[in-house]
């Protein structure tokens, strides 16, 4: 368990994804671009990311504007893999256009 996060990493974390499938994941991330995708900072979490991502049917990512145009150490996907996209009203024309371009369906919360 990373302490601060309280969040499950590491081999036994994979291995409990990878006996499973879910139809939607919800995952957030720590940037979010056009050409680098879904970031993280912890490779730890990245790996675990992408494993929750490939026994998904679908992946929503929740990111509030400060996210965008930003690139974390660790790439968790491209935005291909993802269906749609939650994040706030401050998101900018700019990266509103990027992500429907990519053939992210974009949700803003009010």
């Amino acid at each position: 368990m990373r302490r601060g996060e309280e969040s499950l990493v590491g081999p036994s974390a994979v291995a409990t994804l990878e006996e499973h499938h879910f139809d939607t994941y919800v995952m957030t991330v720590s940037g979010l671009d056009a050409q680098h995708g879904c970031t993280e900072w912890n490779i730890d979490d990245a790996v675990v990311k992408r494993v929750a991502l490939k026994v998904s049917s679908r992946c929503i990512v929740a990111a509030d504007s400060s996210k965008f145009g930003a690139t974390a150490f660790a790439r968790v996907c491209g935005l291909d893999a993802v269906s749609s996209l939650v994040s706030d009203g401050s998101l900018s024309d700019v990266h509103r256009e990027k992500v429907t371009l990519a053939g992210v369906v974009l949700h803003i919360a009010a």
